[in-house]
Order: structure tokens, then sequence, then C-alpha cells
């Protein structure tokens, strides 16, 4: 290359001022605390030598030496291309991110920037031998000349793959690579180092001289020719490397640089990269870790852990490596990015797996090919005594005494063959016990190796058992005898053959039961006693119940022997079936307690409830045959019996007793259930207990005893109720003398009121606030059924309009009510007070049945039911209004449905309701001619439809504003016992023209009629009043005077007004309270007619 080419070659690209696009030329930073003066920029290698004659050079090296050479830059980076390096070993993947081409260059670099001479270095991660030799032009080192991956042939291999697995690398794989690595001794690499820096030095004179030649053009460049080196050792260690990596600006954080990788790795492309900041990568949990790392911007590398996030919204875990660069009047960061979101989930799943592993109980050990322990769980420690490290310095001869190297040979054999291998061995701890084990191994590959996983458990107990077993099979397992062998904990360890005869079970049946199931008599107190008595007796005989497979027991006469075994004791129990016997004396027992023709079902029982023997009667009543009660438990026709109870507290009572009876509920073997007076007698014989019991059919008892309670309930309600009416009618009849006082004064009041003056607006106030009273006393006289029906014509809206208010305050606020109107002009003959009291009652019970709320419907219609409808309803007419109340509560099942208009009826609690809210409905309907249906469904709803006559529509019956009253004419006497109603009646008639004469009781009435009896054209009189009532005053008065007109007024409830003789129609009456208008009209009318 001429040397003008050389100089003009020393020339760079100097630094952009601004944001670089997509590109920036930088060098690293020296001190990142300080401010730094630009280097004058140094010659490099390819400025004075010719490269290709370097690389041919290189190429005839490897050629006539065998070994590998680059030419690095002073700072690592390669000039010429890596000749001769194994193409595999530097593609084997490290933990540590590096190859093994480039794990030395650091160290091989500083260790030999003072050195002129050859250094030849064994590479600790590697074992390869590597050397440096120096290019240099004068005192500038121009280049290194790195020569090797050579492997030493006084080197172990094996230890090379060894420390090849500590950085995580295959073995097999580097086994691999090795074979195409050239081996010398460290003395002939040397020599091949001394050769290759002659020729070094040689280049370093030429380089010299060139350098020389082209100082003058170097020098007015250098500047430019600095920088346009780094620019190209960037983009080259950018370009090329293997992770995502990307710049961004220190201050605005704005990416400014991204590789091809990182483009690949989240997704984006390269325009809409280099839109983003770094902040925009970083996961949202790991923003505040990267501003802690921004608050330091001075800081030259870091590397840290963090979670960054893809263009789809993946986040991944990564490893974050950066640096400062330095671009003048500028910094930036390069940060190369790690994904290690795999390696995360797999060292979690390695660690739990671990964890498990290291948990169990049985010992685990992992074994290679020659043996030796490679990995052990806890429990083998434990086991062995052994700690971790002491079991993998050992081999499974050193555990195992009696395995030989032929042995495990084929053990490793047939494993290898089958894949798994139980056997049983003997184990030797650390303190020399020797133990028996059970081993299941199982073969596996993992990365190219091969190894034994084998459990090994210990079978110490296990064997101790077999031996026992083993002892009493040989002596007993033949005898005629039940021989059963049983521990202290009550588990049969032993059964012979006759004692699987006797029970119906297989041996490994018995094996797994306690003397109990077979003997119930054994409860554990009782066996505790039982084996304390042995244990110090030594043998005991005595008599028992066994109980066969099929649940059948028959009679056995025990000896029982205790007997010790390897220092445990045991009880050899010796049996024998006294079957028959026992049949005879059964027998002879039973016929001396015979009951079987008695009326009464007799039942004999065990002590735990079993029928050894039952009358006809019993059968009879209960509908087993013989052959099905003998053996049944009572608890079969018994659910009721107190059985858990029995055995704690009624068994003694009745043991202490001898007698004592109960009630409870027997079930028929139809299912039928009945109940009975049980009679329990406890008896011993033959030194046996038994309970001989009496059962009483009480089922007419039980129905006598409900109905007279029903009945008592009815009655107690009916009492109470009619309580309640009587309290309603007094208070009603007050009521009405304080409303005729306040209605009549406040009429009085108005009539004196001009039209226009401001206080009359009070005044009507005051009579609508009495109206309402006037209702709420005619509710009051509803409520107690004293109130005879008052027909007038309503629309069927105005009805349900009326009632709504009332209504929501009724229901719970958990409860919606929605009201549905029909079209105006539906009008029915009808008692507002009592459909009003109607819809009252059935929302009160929607309530009720909606305790968790839920919703009330109200709705109006009309229907014009078809003629076979109105026959099955016994009704006549064409148009019907309807009234649908539903309700989203509990429902109703067919027979609540069939009953719920009966008086006394109900399904709530006692004390919560009456049984006469439906029945007063359904009543109310029938008196309006109208009738009632129900439509309900279990936890559904249920609905109600009320029919009404519909009639024609007539002009509104509501109130009318009374006109002036006409001037009056005559005498009226009054007599009332009320003063107030007395004098409000008085001043109202005097106010008008009439003459009053006033009486407080019949006998003043009487008096003052025969004093004036010609005269008085008219008597007003209260129907109840002291000393002679209304009707009284009036039958004296029209012995004299038969045409004599009256008025009738009262303020209580028909029953009353009955009593009283008031119990016709042929009589003028006005009820209280009193109104004026009403009361003069109503004179008006008396005495116009003739």
């Amino acid at each position: 290359m001429p040397v003008e080419d050389k100089a003009r070659s020393l020339k760079r690209t100097g630094s952009r001022k601004g944001r670089p696009s997509g590109k920036v030329a930088v060098a690293p930073a020296k001190n990142a605390g300080a401010a730094t003066a630009i280097p004058q920029p140094q010659p490099g290698l390819a400025d004075i030598l010719d490269l290709k004659d370097l690389k041919d050079l290189q190429k005839a090296l490897a050629e006539a030496f065998g070994v590998a050479s680059v030419i690095l830059d002073p700072g690592g980076k390669a000039v010429t291309d890596y000749v001769g390096f194994a193409g595999i070993l530097n593609t084997v993947a490290r933990s540590d991110g590096l190859t093994f081409l480039t794990c030395m260059e650091p160290s091989l670099i500083t260790g030999s920037m003072e050195s002129t001479e050859p250094v030849i270095e064994q590479c600790p991660r590697c074992g390869l031998l590597y050397g440096i030799v120096p290019i240099t032009a004068g005192s500038h080192r121009l280049a290194n000349w790195v020569v090797g991956q050579v492997l030493d042939r006084d080197t172990n291999v094996e230890d090379l793959i060894a420390a090849a697995d500590a950085m995580g690398v295959d073995g097999g794989a580097y086994r691999r690579a090795l074979a195409d690595v050239p081996r010398m001794t460290r003395e002939n690499f040397g020599k091949v180092c001394r050769s290759i820096s002659l020729m070094a030095r040689q280049l370093s004179l030429l380089a010299m001289q060139n350098l020389r030649q082209a100082r003058d053009i170097v020098a007015r460049e250098e500047v430019e020719e600095a920088l346009r080196t780094s620019e190209l050792r960037y983009r080259q260690m950018f370009s090329n490397s293997p992770f995502p990596s990307l710049v961004y600006d220190i201050e605005t954080l704005e990416i400014v640089d991204v590789n091809d990788i990182a483009l690949k790795s989240y997704g984006y492309r390269r325009e809409e990269f280099l839109s983003l900041t770094v902040m925009d990568l970083v996961a949202s949990e790991c923003v505040s870790e990267l501003l802690d790392i921004l608050a330091t911007p001075s800081a030259n590398r870091y590397s840290a852990a963090s979670r960054h996030v893809k263009k789809d919204g993946t986040v991944i875990d990564v490893e974050v490596t950066g640096h400062l660069l330095d671009f003048p009047g500028k910094q930036y960061r390069m940060i190369t990015v790690i994904d290690v979101t795999e390696r995360r989930r797999t060292e979690g799943r390695l660690n739990f797996t671990q964890a498990v592993v290291d948990r169990v109980v049985d010992c685990i050990f992992w074994l290679d090919s020659n043996a030796r322990i490679i990995y052990v769980n806890e429990s083998a420690c434990r086991t062995t005594g052994y700690s971790r490290d002491e079991l993998l310095s050992m081999t499974v001869f050193d555990i195992d005494p009696g395995l030989t190297k032929e042995g495990w040979e084929w053990h490793w054999k047939e494993k290898k063959a089958s894949g798994s291998l139980l056997t049983e061995s003997y184990h030797r701890a650390k303190d020399g016990r020797v133990y028996p084990v059970e081993i299941s191994g199982s073969y596996l590959v993992y990365g190219n190796q091969e190894y034994n996983c084998t459990f090994v458990r210990d079978i110490t107990e296990r064997r101790k058992v077999d031996q026992q077993l083993l002892l009493t099979q040989f002596t007993v397992d033949k005898a005629a005898a039940i021989i059963l062998w049983v521990g202290e904990d009550a588990r049969i360890l032993y059964a012979n053959d006759e004692a699987c005869r006797s029970t119906g079970y297989t041996r490994e049946e018995m094996l797994e039961l306690v003397l109990p199931d077979i003997d119930s008599s054994f409860t554990p107190p009782a066996w505790k006693d039982h084996w304390n008595e042995v244990r110090q007796r030594g043998t005991i005989v005595f008599e028992s119940f066994q109980k066969r497979k099929d649940g059948s027991l028959y009679p056995v006469e025990i000896k029982g022997n205790y007997m010790e075994y390897g220092g445990i004791g045991y009880i050899c129990s010796i049996a024998f079936d006294i079957t028959e016997r026992k049949k005879t004396d059964e027998l002879l027992r039973m016929t001396r307690f015979s009951v079987d023709q008695s009326a009464i079902p007799t039942f004999w029982l065990s002590m735990d409830g079993n029928a050894l023997r039952v009358n006809k009667a019993a059968l009879d009543s209960l509908g087993y045959t013989e052959d099905e009660m003998l053996g049944m438990n009572v608890r079969a026709w018994d659910e009721d019996f107190p059985y858990k109870a029995w055995k704690d507290h009624i068994c003694p009572e009745l043991k202490a007793r001898h007698s004592m009876t109960m009630e409870s509920r027997y079930k028929r073997k139809n299912g039928s259930k009945f109940p009975v007076e049980l009679n329990l007698n406890y008896m011993t014989y033959g030194g046996n207990e038994y309970v001989f019991a009496f059962a009483h059919d009480i089922s007419e008892r039980k129905r006598a005893d409900e109905e007279r309670e029903r009945l008592q309930a009815q009655l107690l309600q009916s009492q109470k109720m009619e309580a309640i009416g009587q309290l309603a009618g007094g208070v009603a009849h007050d009521f009405n003398n304080i409303l005729t006082a306040v209605i009549g004064y406040g009429n009085l009041l108005e009539m004196e009121m001009e039209e226009e003056d401001p206080l009359r607006a009070y005044v009507e106030e005051i009579l609508a606030s009495s109206e309402k009273a006037v209702n709420l006393t005619q509710s009051l006289l509803a409520f107690s059924r004293k109130q005879s029906i008052s027909l007038k014509h309503h629309e069927i809206n105005d009805i349900i309009s009326g009632v709504e208010n009332l209504l929501k305050r009724l229901l719970s606020e958990d409860i919606d009510l929605k009201i549905s109107l029909t079209s105006p002009g539906i009008t029915v003959m009808a008692d507002i007070t009592q459909i009003q009291q109607v819809l009252i009652n059935l929302a009160t019970n929607a309530r009720d049945a909606m305790p968790s709320g839920g919703m009330l419907s109200i709705e109006a219609g009309h229907v014009r039911p078809d003629d076979s409808f109105l026959r099955s309803q016994r009704q006549g007419g064409s148009l019907y209004a309807m009234i649908s109340v539903s309700d989203t509560g509990s429902g109703m099942d067919q027979q609540t449905q069939a009953r719920i208009f009966d008086p006394f009826f109900t399904t709530k609690e006692m004390g919560k309701g009456t049984g006469l809210g439906l029945s007063i409905v359904y009543g109310i309907v029938k008196q309006h001619n109208g009738f009632i249906s129900a439509y309900s469904e279990k936890d559904v709803g249920t609905t109600f439809h009320i029919y009404l006559p519909a009639v024609e529509e007539r002009t509104s019956e509501g109130e009318v504003k009374p006109s002036a009253a006409k001037r009056g004419y005559g005498t009226i006497l009054l007599a009332e016992d009320n003063p107030d109603v007395r004098r409000l009646a008085t001043s109202v008639l005097r106010k008008t023209g009439y003459s009053v004469i006033e009486a407080a009781d019949g006998q003043q009435a009487i008096e003052a009629f025969m004093a004036n009896r010609d005269s008085i054209d008219l008597i007003i009189i209260d129907v109840v009043m002291p000393r002679k009532n209304g009707r009284e005053v009036v039958d004296q008065v029209r012995v004299v005077r038969p045409d004599a007109k009256v008025l009738y007024t009262s303020g209580y409830t028909e029953d009353i007004l009955s009593d009283k003789g008031m119990d016709d129609t042929g009589f003028a009456f006005l009820a209280k309270p009193l109104s004026p208008h009403e009361l003069l009209r109503k004179v008006e009318d008396i005495l116009t007619t003739t």
C-alpha cells in the first residue's frame, strides 16, 4: 500500500453534534467521574500494514504449525480473521456468555501490555494454551498476535471436561469439540510462539518505516482518523453482538441505535424502535430500579436484573449490562440484554423438585456407571448416618457390603435392559449397624450421561413381622381350633385356616382387621383391660361372640395365652365354636320367657340391639318375617332410637332401674312409621345380658293428643281475636265521639268564614285530616270484622292507588313494590275499606314469604271468563274486574294450597300467625259476590287472582261540597250522653233554626218527651246510653206516640248495636262521627218525609 494511501487511511469520521440518526461514533469512557481530554488518534495496524498479506501469513502459519491465530488491536478487537480455530469449540454454550475463543483475550492482552516478548498462558476456564506476540511501531503497540487454542499433551482431558461442566457446558459436546483441537507440548508451543515473534518483529520494523513516512499526513488528520476507528470498532461490536443491544441518550432516554437481534427479539421495526425511550421497554414493576440507575449517570458500567415488555405485550425476565459511550459534547449508554425467562422458570422447577426429593421418606441415591454416588437426599443421610459430603465421596460398595463389582455390573446391565429393577439387600450405616433394605433402581440418561436413580427403603420392621408370622404359621396353621395372634393394638397378626373358615374371611382380609371387627365386645377400654389381665395372669378362659364376614354371630369359648417373642408381647387366642351348645341353651331360655302369643309386640334383644327373638305381634306390626327379623339390629326398624346415648346414659340407667319406659317411632318394612311406647326390661341369664322390650302402638292416642292441642290452639286464637275485636270496637266508639266534635266544630267554623278568608285553608286541612281519622276508625272496625260493608261505585284503579302508600310502609326495604293499573273506567260495587284490607292481608303474606327480599306485583285488569269457568265458581255475569297479587317468595306445595283458605290454617311458626288472614280475604271477596284463586310453585312464588263483578260506570260518588243548609223549623229532642257531641249537635241544630231539648241519658229523654210530647217533631237519640238505651227509650215513646220520628246515632260496632236490639233495618241511622252537613241533611230528609 502506498504511503499516501496509508496516511490517508488514518483519517477517521469526526463526531457529529446532536442526536445521531440510528448510528453513533463513540469511544469508551476512561474516567466517567471527571472530564477527559480527547486522546490523539494512534495509527492502527491496518493503517500501516496490508491486512490481506497478514491474513495470508496467518493461513501459512496455521498450515505449517497447526496453530490458530488472530490479530487483535490494542482494544481487543479482531483486525484479521480468526484463522484455524475449531468451529465447534467456539459455539459451545457457556453460562457466562463467553466462548472458549474469547474467554482469554482480555487477560492475555492485559498481562502482556508491558512485555515485548511472547507471553504463553493456559486459560483457567477452558484449559487450552494461548500465546500473544506484540506487534509494535516504536513504543506504540499496534496489535497483539494471539496464537493458540492448543491442547497441552500433558493435560488430563477429564479435568477440562469437569471444569466445563462447572460452567454449565454440555460435557459430551465439549468432549467432541476438543477432538478438533491440535495437541502439542508446552515446549513445542513456545517454539512456535518465538518463531511467530521473529516475524512480528520484522512486521514491526516495516510498520515503523511506514509510520515515519506517513506521520505528517497522520498528524493532520489524526482526530478524524481516531473517530473513524472508534466508530468502526463500535459498529463491529454492536452489530455482531449475539444478544439484543441498543444505545440511548443519557439525558433524553431516547433510543438512538439498535441492532438486528434486538429488533427480532422485541418485535419492533427499526423506525418503531427508534421512536421509543428506554422507559418504554421496562415493565412497570421495574421502573423504580431503572430510575435508581439513571440517578447515577456517571457510572461507567452496571449490571442488573429487570423485566422488559415486548411489542406484543409479553413480559420477559432479562439481565442487562451497560456501559457509557463518550461522544464530543454528548454521552450515551449502550446496553446488552439477555433473555433469562426460561432459565428462571427452569431454576424454579428445579428448586421445587429438589425440595420435594430432599423431603421424601425413602432414601434416594444417584449413581454413575462406576457405582460412584453423585447425589443423595436428606433421608439417605439420616438413615445411613453419613453427611452429604461424606456420601458423595463414596461408592455404593461402601454402604452395601454384600455387593461385588460383578454384581454391580449385572445390576447395571439388567436396569439398562428393563429400565428398572426391584431387589433386596443389606446396607451398613456409619455406626456399623447392618439393616435390610428394599431397593428400587431405575436406569436414566441425562445430558448424554447414564445414571442409576435408586430408591432405598428400610424394611427392618417388616422382616421382624415376617419372621413372627412364619413361626406362628409353622406351628398352628393346620390346627382344628380357631387360632389368632393379636398384637397389643388389637390388630390381628395371624389367623389359621380354621379361623378363616369360621369367619368367612380370606387370610389377607383377616390380616387387615382388628379384633373388635370380629368381636365387638372388645371396645378400646375393654381390650386394654383384657390385655392387662391376660398379661398378668398368663392364661384366661372366657366365652364371647365372634362375627362372621356376612354379619352373623356365633358363640365361642376362648382361651387367651400371653407370650413374648423378640421382646414383643402377643396374645395367642385359641377358640372353639360352641354354636350347637348355645342353641340348646337358648331354646331353653327362650321357652321359659316366651311371650310369643302376646298381642303386644315383644322383642328379645342383645345389649347391642340385635334381635334374638320376636313374637308374632312384633312381626305383624313391622311386616317382616321371623327369618328377616332375627339378627336384625334395632336401628333397622327404630331410626329414632337414641343409639348414641344408649351405652353411655340409657343402658346404665336401665341396668340400675331394671325397667324404664320411653317413646319412639318404629318403621315398618314398607317404610311407613308409627309411634310406640317402649317398656324396656333389663335381665341377665347364664352370664349374659339381655333387653326384653314391649312396644305399644300409640298412634290413636297421638292423634287424639294432636287434635286436642290443635283445638286448644284454635280456641286460644279465637279468644285472642275476640279480645282484639272488642278492644278495636271500644276504641272506635270513643274515637268517633272525639271526631264528631272535631269535624262538627270544624264545619261550623268553615260555614262562618268567607270564601276569601285566608284562614279557610287551615280549616279545610283540619277537616281533611279528620276524614283520614274516620277512615282509620273504619279500618280498625274492618280488622275486627265488626263493620258492615258499604257498597259504592269505585274504579278498580282508585282502590289499588289508595292503598299503595300503606303497602310501601308495610313492606321491608329489600322488597320492590310494582303497581300496574288498567285502563280507566273499570268500576265495581265495593266497600273500599274491605277490599283494601284484602290487599293488605295478601301483601303481608307475601312479605313473610320473602325474608331475603324480592318483588311484590299488584296488577289491575278485566276479563270475560267463559261459561265453564263461571260454573266452576258458581258465578254469573260476563265482565269481571281482576286484581292480581304476585310475589317471588318461597311458594307453596299442592297440599298447602288446598288448605290456605281454611280458618286457623297457617304454615308460620307458633306465635307468628293466626291462620285467619286468607280466610278473611276469602270471606270479604265472597261478600262482594266475587271469587279468588291461587297459583303457586315451590321456590318460585305465588299469585292470587281476585275477580269482582264489574258494573256500569257512574258519576263519582266521592265527596261533594255541601250546599248551605236550609232554614229549619220544628222542635227536636236530642238525647246524647257525651256532652261534647251533645253541645255540638245542639249548636248546629239551633243555628239552623230548630228548637232543641237536650237529654243526657235515657231516663232524661223519656221525661223530656213526656213533658213536651205534642211539640216534639223529631227524636235524635244515641243507641248506647246510661240508665236506658236508645231502643228502650223509643219503645216507651211510641207507646204514647206511635208516629214519633226517630234518628238513631252511634259510634259502636254492629255487634254491640245488635245487642241493644238494633238488628233490623227499619229505622233511620247516622253513624258517628257526626258531620254537621250530614246531620242537617238527614234531619231535613226525615222531617220532610211523610
